[in-house]
């Protein structure tokens, strides 16, 4: 998706994406590295058999100055607290402010894990359920009981790491947490709590 224009710069072309308020791309990068340059694959790189990790690259507007900052923070804060989160790595390329999140439904090998958004669970099966913000902290306890007649999900242990989830959302100031921002993991007999992706305050 990215293209080098005639003046040496990198132009963005069109390209599926994630959606949200924060312009993202899908792409991958080199692994293996602590250290992100900005630099994404190319058909040289993988024909090479560089190692390349699948991400969801963030790009900040310029009306969110600093987002991509804080946002790498509060993934470090997170996962210095013991709470499952994916690897990211931070970098400025051309004037723009990235944030690269390693894509946890892309385990490796070509396999992918089936991911869904409590959002999308919650309005399969509640009329109720329109929009991201239509159900209440206190009922996630109670739809998440009600998942876990329909799968193996360890009741206990999701509505355990919800409760410490907006335990630090309070404490870091992330008013974002809503239900496209909490996900599902895995398949029927697999299912879990997606790792902490979007904690930015």
């Amino acid at each position: 998706p990215w293209l080098k224009g005639a003046s040496g710069r990198l132009v963005l072309t069109g390209t599926p994406t994630a959606g949200g308020m924060i312009s993202k791309v899908l792409v991958s990068i080199p692994n293996g590295s602590k250290e992100w340059r900005g630099d994404f694959a190319t058909r040289h790189s993988v024909s090479a058999g560089h190692e390349m990790v699948d991400v969801i690259v963030k790009i900040e507007s310029p009306q969110y100055a600093g987002l991509m900052e804080l946002e790498a923070l509060c993934l470090d804060v997170h996962r210095e607290n013991g709470f499952e989160v994916p690897r990211s790595w931070r970098a400025d390329l051309d004037g723009l402010s990235l944030l690269a999140i390693e894509r946890f439904d892309r385990p490796g090998h070509g396999k992918q894990l089936p991911f869904e958004s409590f959002m999308s669970v919650l309005a399969a099966g509640s009329r109720s359920i329109q929009s991201s913000q239509d159900a209440l902290w206190t009922e996630l306890g109670g739809y998440v009981s009600r998942l876990g007649q329909l799968s193996n999900l360890d009741v206990r242990l999701a509505q355990e790491q919800l409760f410490r989830r907006l335990a630090y959302a309070l404490m870091t100031g992330n008013g974002d947490m809503h239900l496209d921002n909490i996900g599902l993991l895995g398949s029927k007999r697999s299912l879990q709590l997606a790792p902490v992706y979007d904690p930015a305050p």
